[in-house]
């Protein structure tokens, strides 16, 4: 509408499912890959339970991708629409838990329940434009993307924890 109305280029990023820091890792609100890993750090303390079957795939991108994305559509987006910004892989919650378990070096064991919604069976990007206009790519793989984002969420713990024991002792 802008672009018709006023005659200004714009771009507009479709999102996929972003994840990387900052990101809410909270019981209540948190996504997937960030629950997951709050689990394993606090493991066995807290259960490593994956809510619903595991089988149900998104298409996961870090933040750090997501920042070249956006300033790609800015240099060479303007008026070319809709652009995913995704990659074109779904990756099963399972296969993101098992990643979770193998980055904590931590021997967890991984429940599934299946009572708990599990969304979409899959949601995956379709790229083509982005890297056939924009030239993006996604280029943080899961794992380093995964590695990354626990140990940012651990250092945020860990401090919670010692803050915790320092009120204590006053």
């Amino acid at each position: 509408l802008m672009e018709q109305e006023m005659g200004i280029p714009v771009s507009v990023a479709v999102l996929h499912n972003v994840y990387g820091a900052p990101c809410d890792y909270g019981e209540l609100k948190g996504q997937v890959i960030p629950s997951l890993i709050r689990k394993a750090i606090r493991y066995p303390s807290e259960p490593f339970i994956v809510w619903g079957s595991g089988s149900q795939g998104r298409a996961f991108v870090h933040v750090d991708d997501v920042v070249d994305g956006l300033i790609a559509c800015m240099d060479k987006g303007l008026g070319r629409g809709a652009i995913q910004i995704g990659p074109d892989v779904c990756i099963s919650i399972r296969e993101i838990a098992e990643t979770v378990v193998r980055v904590s070096k931590k021997s967890i064991s991984i429940q599934y329940d299946t009572t708990k919604p599990e969304g979409d069976k899959g949601r995956c990007a379709d790229y083509s434009k982005a890297k056939q206009i924009l030239g993006w790519n996604p280029n943080v793989s899961i794992t380093d993307g995964v590695t990354s984002l626990y140990k940012w969420i651990e250092t945020r713990l860990l401090a919670k924890k010692t803050n915790r024991a320092d009120q204590e002792t006053i």
